[in-house]
């Protein structure tokens, strides 16, 4: 309830990356996109995995990142915007549906 606020729109974020639950993902489908977003994220570099993660995973809110990780508003949301777009790159080269 806390991030009540926040989990929406970060849902809204990576709508375009990630395939939607209700697409009739089979749970083999399920596995393997979870085991292709392990991997995206291990390749990315560490301070920008966390944000990711923080973002996504803990749906931080974007103040806090700025907070958190002493960076700009700007500087986070771009870092994000480029690692969702390398994100939708990378499970379209996986051939997942988007």
């Amino acid at each position: 309830e806390k991030r009540g606020g926040t989990f929406p729109l970060a849902l809204d974020e990576l709508s375009e990356c990630i395939p939607h639950p209700d697409s009739g993902a089979e749970m083999e489908e399920t596995i393997a996109l979870s085991d292709a977003l392990n991997r995206f994220l291990w390749k990315l570099p560490q301070q920008t995995r966390n944000i990711f993660i923080r973002r996504y995973f803990y749906m931080s809110s974007i103040a806090e990142l700025t907070t958190d990780f002493s960076l700009k508003e700007s500087t986070i949301t771009m870092l994000l915007l480029r690692t969702r777009k390398k994100l939708k790159h990378f499970l379209q080269k996986e051939e997942f549906n988007l």
